[in-house]
């Protein structure tokens, strides 16, 4: 039980440790940082680590799966709704969209696995 708390403990200082140098980054080269890049948008590949490890631990089940199924499903509705239009629509706007909303979904879908990973435990 120790562990698994501080195994929980762990990923969540981390991932606050590396937003805050994200945001320090941000602050001082702000010269050279693009202004559409937001400190989330690079924490992204370590969220979906991260989550993949904390829903591994609450069940034996393909739940990461689905999740996986559920990023799809979104990254074609965005696509779609994106390209909907008659006039063209630049790839870095479509992008954005996709990776901000992706960034809102597994911070949700970690944030969800490690509230359950609590209460089951």
């Amino acid at each position: 039980m120790r562990s698994f708390s501080n195994g929980l403990l762990i990923e969540l200082l981390t991932l606050v440790l590396l937003f805050m140098v994200a945001l320090l980054l941000r602050r001082f080269l702000n010269n050279w940082w693009p202004a559409w890049l937001h400190p989330l948008d690079i924490l992204l590949p370590v969220v979906l680590i991260v989550t993949a490890q904390r829903v591994g631990t609450i069940s034996v089940r393909p739940i990461f799966l689905w999740l996986l199924v559920i990023w799809f499903v979104i990254g074609l509705a965005t696509s779609w709704r994106t390209f909907q239009g008659r006039k063209p629509v630049p790839y870095k706007n479509f992008i954005l969209v996709f990776w901000r909303l992706s960034d809102l979904y597994w911070v949700g879908a970690y944030a969800l696995a490690a509230i359950i990973s609590v209460v089951v435990r």
